[in-house]
């Protein structure tokens, strides 16, 4: 019976987090997320989302070997556990992109986590052996205002996170319907130019 529990717990540790960073994984991120879009509707409460990518994880990645890589994944998700609330949720959505889940805050306390974030990331990594520096990139949806369905949240964050890269990376910023816009704008631009040539 024992041995039985111990596999039963093992095959929910694999079906639900993460086996690298031991978060959540994409999932049950889907999950909490159901489960925060419902207590919120029904409490009238507002729910962060902040999509995060890691700048240089490719490099460092490709230049050092793929288990500096999974070094770093594993203390980039310790950091960002370390910026969160006790009830906030951390999950690695696959990559070097993280999805932060933050109920019943204000876009005030949402800011101060983001910028906690940045904080954190602005010491070295120690690496096998190696010294190397990575920042976050921070997209961040809140709803009901940028979504009301998990779909909407997350693609609303993401772009919000690419306009983060692109205004010179290690920032956050928050997604507004300009934003959608502009990406929008620069998608088709990208999609004329390829046809034209």
């Amino acid at each position: 019976m024992t041995e039985q529990k111990k596999v039963e717990k093992k095959i929910n540790q694999l079906a639900f987090y993460d086996a690298l960073t031991g978060l959540s994984n994409r999932y049950l991120l889907n999950k909490y997320l159901q489960y925060f879009i419902k207590r919120s509707e029904q409490q009238k409460m507002i729910t962060a989302l902040m999509f995060i990518d890691l700048d240089r994880f490719k490099l460092v990645n490709d230049t050092l070997g793929h288990n500096v890589g999974d070094l770093l994944l594993q203390q980039a998700a310790e950091r960002l556990k370390n910026c969160i609330r006790q009830n906030d949720l951390v999950s690695h959505y696959g990559g070097d992109k993280f999805v932060v889940l933050l109920e019943n805050i204000g876009r005030n306390e949402v800011t101060k986590i983001a910028e906690r974030m940045l904080n954190e990331f602005k010491s070295p990594f120690l690496l096998m052996g190696h010294v190397t520096f990575v920042t976050p990139s921070i997209g961040i949806s809140i709803y009901p205002y940028d979504g009301e369905d998990i779909e909407t949240l997350i693609r609303s964050a993401d772009i919000a996170m690419y306009l983060a890269k692109e205004d010179g990376k290690n920032t956050y910023r928050f997604y507004t319907t300009e934003l959608s816009d502009k990406y929008y704008r620069k998608l088709q631009l990208e999609n004329a130019l390829r046809k034209g040539l």
